[in-house]
């Protein structure tokens, strides 16, 4: 997980909206939403470059978009989580589960 500073700025962020964090041990931790597809998940890996990753839904799938920084990017790794939170949010998505099932349900603009 992030230092103390940007893992509470994280928390404040998406506490706000809701989320949840489950923490798996001190350097693996995910965001959920009850009822929300997809996990928002951060860790500290042993990769000696880019030991940060974080790990984002990607919206309309079951897939996630993963990424790594430095431990001098921390920040950036925080910035992004928040800004893949507020993108996440603000878009009306349709699950998996929603999504056509034939090209006469999609209405095309």
């Amino acid at each position: 997980m992030p230092n103390t500073v940007s893992k509470n700025i994280i928390l404040e962020e998406f506490s706000k909206y809701g989320w949840k964090l489950k923490t798996q041990n001190k350097n693996n931790g995910y965001f959920y939403k009850p009822g929300h597809p997809g996990k928002f998940i951060i860790e500290k890996t042993n990769n000696p470059i880019n030991p940060i990753k974080i790990s984002v839904p990607i919206p309309n799938t079951e897939l996630q978009y993963t990424t790594s920084y430095s431990l001098l990017e921390e920040h950036v790794a925080s910035h992004d989580m928040i800004k893949h939170l507020n993108n996440y949010i603000n878009k009306n998505y349709i699950y998996p589960k929603q999504l056509p099932t034939t090209t006469d349900e999609i209405e095309w603009a």
